[in-house]
């Protein structure tokens, strides 16, 4: 699952200071898409995504340490729920990352109406 933010950037396809859609997978950058030109620029990487995966799960128990000695209450509610929900967030992180990946396969930068095979 992308996390999109968005900011006015200056787009290198049609030079003009316009709205960005950045996404985000997991604490990594997955692209940048222009919302003028709808040019989008993948920037997905499945070696650094699985790198940050590892170190994301190798470092969740120190963080749920730290969740249950800084709010004990809080921690006891939350985490059943959490515990229930993280399988199916995994999945639609993963399955954001192919999506991303196979982004990336297409030639570079990827235009909007050139990928649906329309005239300019």
């Amino acid at each position: 699952m992308f996390d999109v933010h968005r900011a006015v950037l200056t787009c290198q396809w049609c030079a003009a200071d316009t709205l960005h859609e950045i996404r985000y997978l997991g604490r990594l950058l997955a692209g940048v898409r222009c919302t003028k030109c709808d040019t989008e620029i993948s920037q997905a990487d499945p070696g650094r995504y699985l790198g940050d995966l590892r170190h994301r799960l190798v470092t969740k128990p120190r963080r749920l340490l730290r969740r249950l000695v800084h709010d004990p209450g809080e921690f006891v509610r939350t985490q059943p729920v959490a515990a229930l929900i993280k399988p199916l967030k995994m999945m639609r992180e993963l399955a954001a990352v192919v999506q991303a990946v196979d982004a990336r396969t297409s030639p570079m930068p990827v235009r909007g109406r050139e990928a649906a095979g329309g005239q300019e």
